[in-house]
């Protein structure tokens, strides 16, 4: 079901003109030494980005809140990884 979700929101994305590349968020990070999965990988490249002058639309307020959300800590090999899905929609976030 998840699966089929998130095919769908790409087909959507596609089609309204955005750049859409397909991922499998719980897949290998390319930096296995820094990274719990893809996911975790990702999500810190997106707050790096940010942190370096990256932009988000500032009218939308929906979407910070999602970014936001997300709590992150450190496995027993000292990797970074995000608060699980269930986890985080169990607090009230959003789950993509």
């Amino acid at each position: 079901m998840a699966l089929a979700l998130a095919a769908a929101r790409s087909i959507a994305r596609r089609a309204l003109g955005f750049r859409a590349v397909d991922v499998n968020a719980g897949g290998q990070a390319c930096w296995q030494d820094r990274f719990r999965n893809k996911r975790s990988e990702m999500w810190s490249d997106m707050r790096d980005w940010i942190r370096t002058g990256g932009c988000l639309p500032a009218d939308d307020r929906e979407l910070a809140e999602d970014l936001c959300g997300p709590e992150y800590g450190f496995d027993a090999q000292n990797r970074v990884f995000l608060e699980k899905k269930p986890d985080l929609a169990a607090c009230g976030g959003a789950v993509a």
